[in-house]
């Protein structure tokens, strides 16, 4: 799979979980600590989704 297909098709991925939507409804009626903790943890996956995008995967820390 060349480098374009595979950014493509994770950030596809990504976007069919839903979760850009479940993020905005956060952010909508979440209490401020839910909402803090729910845009670490969409920040958190988003780096992950870049990791995949650029053939990386994930490491441990």
């Amino acid at each position: 799979m060349s480098e374009s297909a595979r950014d493509t098709a994770v950030r596809e991925a990504f976007r069919g979980t839903g979760i850009y939507t479940a993020s905005e409804r956060l952010w909508l009626v979440g209490p401020p600590q839910v909402v803090a903790a729910g845009n670490e943890a969409f920040h958190s996956l988003r780096r992950i989704r870049d990791a995949y995008a650029r053939g990386g995967g994930c490491r441990l820390r």
